[in-house]
This record gives structure tokens, C-alpha cells and sequence, in this order.
């Protein structure tokens, strides 16, 4: 079982590399297009090796260090019993004290975990530091060109359902494991703070879809079309070199 968390751990930490490698790829689309051929042929090996480079190294981390100890048991017993109703024997988890009691009885810090955390950290940063810069880039670059008012129109939902692909992990992705990384150091123990992460994270797939075709026009129409009696016999069409969208017959 430890392995599986492990794996799941390992999932995490390639969804926060992959959001970011894909606004590094947005920011090439919009600014940088001559640099589009890394994200093409034998480049993509090379993009999914730091992915799972990433993913390998946090997994190692719960593998080894973040494992169940007798000390741990002890603090989570009372919040599993009281709120799940479940002993710890039937329990499998993934965590760690930031103390730990040595030999003589006295609270020392315990080392691994903090390297652990600290190695989290950095991947939660760097992930997070790509998607800002690159989100400023692109507010810079769309600032500096002329468009159409068509065309600018269509950029401005863009760069909202951007921004929102930002908020959204920013809210259930990011804020959810930061507070349990940090939580901990204020002796906070709720039974909130270990299954509200896990409720937020599995909601990211479906919201940010959604938040983008709520954003974008044409998405939208053909969202609520879905739930309308009106013949939908009109496809919107949009000329990306930015002059104009047009009407065309549906098939």
C-alpha cells in the first residue's frame, strides 16, 4: 500500500510540472512561435523526462520517509476514531512529524521530514514561478500588439481563461498542499486537514474545463445550445490571423 501512495504521489507532482510546461508552451504560442519546435519530435522526450523526473523524485520522498510510524498513529488515532469511526489498523496513510521523540525521551527535529518538505517546496515554487512569469509575459506581449477589435476581443476570453487555468490549481491544487505542509508546524489537527485536499484536488480536472468554456464565446453558445430546442444549423467560426469570425452552415 505504501507503494501505491507513493504513486499517487508521484501523479501529483507530475500535474503540477505538467501545468506548468503548458503555460511555458501557451507563452510560445503567443510570444515566442520560432521556439514551438521544443515542443515537437525528439523534444517531447525530453519534456516528459522532467516530468517524471519530478514525479519520481516526490514519490521517493513518501516511500521512504513520509511512512507510518507508532508516534504518527498516535496522533491521528483520536481524528480517525472520532470523525471515520475507523482504528488505525485499517487505516493507510501518508504523513510526518516535523518532531520526533530520541531515546531519552526528549522532542528533537526530525531531520528527513524537513528535508522532504523543503524538497516539496521547491517544486511547488518552481512550478508556480513558471506559470506567473509566464502569465505576465503574455499580459506584457498582448499589451505591445495591435489587433482587430475582433481578434482583440477574442484574445482578452483567452487571456481570461488563462488567468482562470491559473486560479483554479492556484485554489485546489496549490493552496490545499501548502497548508498541510505548514499546518503541521502549528500543532493544528482537524479532521478537515486531511480530507479536504483530497476532495479539492479531485475537483481540478472537472472545474477548470468548465471555467474555460464558460469564458470563451463561441464555447459557451455551443454549451447552451446543448440545453436548447433551437436548430443548431450555425457554427461560429474564428480566423485566428485575427481579422474577423464568421457564420458558416452546420453539418
Amino acid at each position: 500500500m505504501g507503494g501505491l501512495l507513493a504513486v499517487y504521489g508521484t501523479s501529483y507532482s507530475q500535474t503540477l510540472i505538467f501545468i506548468a510546461i503548458q503555460f511555458i508552451y501557451r507563452f510560445f504560442t503567443i510570444s515566442r512561435r520560432k521556439y514551438l519546435h521544443y515542443f515537437k519530435g525528439n523534444f517531447l522526450a525530453v519534456w516528459f523526462a522532467i516530468v517524471g523526473v519530478f514525479g519520481v523524485n516526490w514519490g521517493l520522498c513518501i516511500f521512504f520517509i513520509a511512512q507510518e510510524t507508532e508516534e504518527i498513529d498516535e496522533i491521528l488515532r483520536p481524528v480517525m476514531m472520532s470523525s471515520f469511526e475507523l482504528n488505525m489498523t485499517d487505516v493507510y496513510y501518508v504523513a510526518a512529524s516535523y518532531e520526533i521523540q530520541d531515546d531519552r525521551g526528549r522532542r528533537i527535529l526530525n531531520w528527513k521530514v524537513i528535508f522532504m518538505v523543503l524538497n516539496f517546496a521547491c517544486i511547488l515554487g518552481i512550478s508556480l514561478t513558471i506559470i506567473i512569469l509566464c502569465i505576465c509575459f503574455i499580459h506584457y506581449r498582448m499589451q505591445r500588439v495591435s489587433y482587430s477589435k475582433v481578434y482583440k476581443s477574442v484574445q482578452k476570453q483567452l487571456f481570461r481563461a488563462l488567468i482562470s487555468q491559473m486560479i483554479i490549481p492556484l485554489i485546489l491544487i496549490y493552496v490545499p498542499i501548502i497548508c498541510v505542509l505548514i499546518l503541521p508546524l502549528f500543532h493544528f489537527k482537524n479532521d478537515a486537514s486531511i480530507s479536504v485536499p483530497s476532495i479539492l484536488i479531485s475537483l481540478y480536472p472537472v472545474l477548470e474545463p468548465f471555467a474555460v468554456i464558460m469564458i470563451i464565446s463561441v464555447y459557451r453558445n455551443g454549451f447552451y445550445s446543448m440545453f436548447s430546442s433551437a436548430p443548431r444549423n450555425r457554427v461560429a467560426h474564428l480566423d485566428t490571423s485575427g481579422n474577423s469570425v464568421q457564420s458558416g452552415q452546420g453539418a
